[in-house]
């Protein structure tokens, strides 16, 4: 019993590296879930690759006994290990590594972590990430009133404490009476300068890249995509307080 709860212990560590690490549709998700169910999805997947290994062993033997090199890797492996069950760890391993391969291509990096944000990361996340993807800008209310409008640099990751980065267009302020927008400041006119003298090969006097804004994302109260044009026809309190 001994040896089987080594190894048991040692397909857990696997089960671990393959949900975290391999697989693409499981290692976004790992971040948005309670480490107690993150433990027993990687006991649960050891314990398949487990059973797994025990069943494929014979035929991985038989294969690797078709080419020398591969019979001394395993020979070498068997003699590291200290128990019995190295035949099945290594089917099981490579089983698990198979596994993670197909979804991988089923789900590419994009694509797990757009279904992790859509099932786990909640309102807030998924409309930072749908902006980001269709580049789109977002106007951010702050709890401290202050307000962002820009496109999402970076979006949101499912592990907390979580940030936002975005390049910011205009900033303002609400009032603390109607909650009505103040806005102060346009970005606009300071990129346009950047990228004018990017454009004639000058020294720019800053880069883009420092304007990036990163918020923290408990400190957003709400969020909501943005429209200039449609803000200034319909929402805008009066010509001198709406941006052009």
């Amino acid at each position: 019993m001994g040896d089987l709860g080594a190894a048991l212990i040692v397909f857990g560590v696997i089960g671990y590296v393959i949900l975290r690490h391999c697989c693409h549709r499981t290692h976004f998700r790992w971040d948005a879930l309670e480490w107690q169910q993150n433990v027993f999805e990687s006991t649960a997947i050891g314990l398949a690759l487990f059973a797994a290994g025990r069943l494929t062993a014979p035929l991985f033997r038989a294969l690797a006994g078709s080419f020398q090199p591969s019979v001394r890797v395993v020979a070498y492996v068997e003699n590291q290990l200290p128990f019995p069950f190295t035949g099945t760890v290594v089917a099981g391993l490579f089983v698990g590594l198979l596994v993670a391969l197909v979804a991988n291509l089923r789900w590419p990096r994009d694509a797990a972590l757009a279904a992790a944000v859509r099932h786990h990361g909640g309102s807030l996340r998924i409309l930072l990430h749908d902006a980001h993807r269709t580049n789109r800008t977002v106007m951010l209310t702050l709890s401290n009133r202050k307000v962002y409008v820009g496109w999402v640099f970076t979006p949101p990751t499912l592990r907390g404490p979580s940030h936002v980065v975005m390049f910011p267009t205009l900033s303002g302020h609400r009032s603390s009476e109607t909650l009505a927008i103040a806005w102060t400041t346009n970005y606009s006119p300071a990129y346009e300068e950047i990228i004018e003298h990017k454009e004639k090969n000058e020294e720019a006097p800053t880069d883009l890249q420092h304007f990036q804004l990163v918020v923290p994302l408990d400190t957003v109260a709400s969020a909501t995509y943005f429209d200039i044009d449609i803000y200034n026809r319909h929402f805008a309190p009066g010509p001198q307080q709406a941006p052009e």
